[in-house]
């Protein structure tokens, strides 16, 4: 039992030292990337679609929504997980049209329908702004920059 626990702590240590710095940045993008854009935004929207829009708006909407979250998925956590930023901008932009459609959507029936939908517009201000806010950090460079030697470090002392 113990020698099984230590295979799955050096597993564990091994992968964590797999995922590029900052490990706590990936990690946190990583999760919001497979809990919010892949499970609960992807697959559970194609299983069980939200029926007080889609009985307004159709299921073919929603449809092309939860598609558009799960083709951004796999590329963003790929470049997330492997620092290939240009891939995982292309995640990105899959994933924010598809937030930015539902947004439109949720705004339409906000002022066509009764009720509120303040709240769903909330949330969805808040991924867009993750996606972002993830943007502006990989923004500029195909790749992770690679720490470069400066001419002073290269000088004996």
């Amino acid at each position: 039992m113990m020698r099984h626990l230590r295979q799955l702590h050096t597993f564990g240590r091994t992968w964590w030292a797999k995922v590029p710095d900052p490990r706590i940045v990936v990690a946190i993008v990583a999760v919001v990337y497979t809990v919010a854009f892949f499970w609960l935004g992807g697959i559970g929207t194609l299983t069980n679609p939200p029926r007080s829009i889609t009985g307004t708006i159709g299921e073919a909407a929603m449809q092309g929504v939860a598609i558009l979250f799960i083709l951004g998925y796999f590329p963003a956590l790929i470049g997330c997980l492997r620092d290939f930023w240009e891939l995982e901008r292309v995640g990105i932009a899959f994933m924010a049209f598809g937030a930015l459609i539902y947004s439109a959507i949720v705004i339409i029936l906000h002022v066509t329908s009764e009720g509120s939908r303040l709240l769903q517009l909330g949330m969805l201000t808040a991924g867009l702004g993750f996606l972002a806010l993830r943007l502006a950090m990989i923004g500029g460079y195909d790749f992770k920059p690679r720490k470069v030697a400066h001419d002073d470090d290269l000088l004996p002392r």
